[in-house]
């Protein structure tokens, strides 16, 4: 399987290619700017790897929860690669990777202004939620520190079970700040 993963949910913007069992990681920290930088991380790890978009088996990108417009912008780019190619897309959460391997629990992502994206992780169910305000009370689990590697193992498990989709959709718990605001107004 040759893989080129994407995460541009939240700061980091993280570019992954799984290619003769090798991996090849480009990544950016940073607010903003993930849209001008996509496709010359891409271009990278591809060329780092000796190979094109078409050699590529399958497209993976994380669908959320995390910022609206970076999801926005890394499922925008990758269903437009996998049109392109014709290949295979597949669909991670954020919580897939962030619970990789992890015990049962409770995991938190940051969802800004004092909110949480929630996963309550049981065997392999997991149930999103998300958390208007911060609660001091709640004791989250550890995360996966290693997101690369749980990315690259998630999306192998889902290539190797045929779990394709056949368009990234976005993964939101909670409207975005422009349709809140719609709602204030009216």
């Amino acid at each position: 399987m040759t893989a080129l993963m994407c995460d541009s949910t939240g700061s980091e913007l993280l570019i992954v290619l799984k290619h003769n069992d090798e991996v090849y990681k480009e990544c950016f920290t940073g607010k903003t700017g993930h849209s001008p930088l996509i496709m010359r991380l891409v271009d990278s790890v591809l060329k780092s790897a000796g190979i094109k978009t078409d050699d590529v088996d399958v497209f993976a990108a994380c669908v959320g929860p995390g910022s609206f417009t970076g999801i926005r912008i890394g499922l925008a780019c990758f269903n437009a690669l996998a049109y392109a190619t014709g290949k295979k897309r597949i669909e991670v959460n954020s919580f897939e990777i962030l619970t990789y391997g992890c015990a049962d629990g409770l995991y938190r992502i940051d969802a800004g202004s004092n909110n949480s994206y929630l996963c309550q992780k049981e065997g392999d169910s997991l149930k999103l939620s998300f958390l208007e305000g911060c609660d001091d009370s709640l004791k989250f689990e550890d995360g996966n520190a290693d997101r690369t590697a749980a990315f690259v193992a998630v999306t192998e498990k889902k290539f190797k079970n045929k779990e394709f989709s056949s368009n990234l959709k976005p993964v939101y718990l909670r409207k975005s700040q422009a349709e809140r605001m719609a709602d204030v107004k009216n």
